[in-house]
């Protein structure tokens, strides 16, 4: 009895050593939404780059590859002169999370946007409301 614990303790941990957590989920493919320049868009988009790509052991001019090709024309154009080498690409995200990465930008645009849309929804009340009062007024008026 005590064998057959003992065997199948050593099965179990050598099944789980070497493997990392969540091993054996199947988790679908993350894609990376390409970078527009907005402030709003940092944030999301510097995150999943960092997950999926920076943190890989991926020859760095690879990674490089990838940056370029993840970023909108108009972004690109503030790396494009840059050597296509591991210090280039070291320089290249230097650059982006200083030009895009500036926490009070960040949290204005976030301001910002939340302004508007708490903006919309009351007009869009006043004018739920106000047709209704006008509905109403006109029921009364064909009466």
């Amino acid at each position: 009895m005590k064998l057959e614990y003992e065997k199948k303790s050593e099965e179990f941990k050598k099944g789980k050593q070497g493997e990392p957590n969540g091993s054996h989920a199947k988790l679908p493919k993350l894609s990376i939404t390409k970078f527009d320049g907005t402030f709003e868009q940092w944030l999301p988009f510097w995150n999943k780059f960092c997950a999926e790509i920076d943190s890989t052991d991926l020859p760095l001019v690879t990674k490089f590859a990838y940056l370029k090709e993840l970023i909108q024309p108009k972004v690109r154009a503030d790396i494009d002169g840059l050597p296509f080498s591991t210090e280039g690409y070291e320089r290249a995200k230097n650059i982006l999370k200083s030009e895009y990465g500036k926490t009070s930008e960040i949290i204005n645009a976030y301001a910002t946007s939340w302004v508007y849309q708490l903006s919309w929804t009351e007009t869009r009340k006043k004018l739920i409301c106000s047709t209704k009062s006008f509905c109403t007024m006109f029921k009364v008026w064909r009466r």
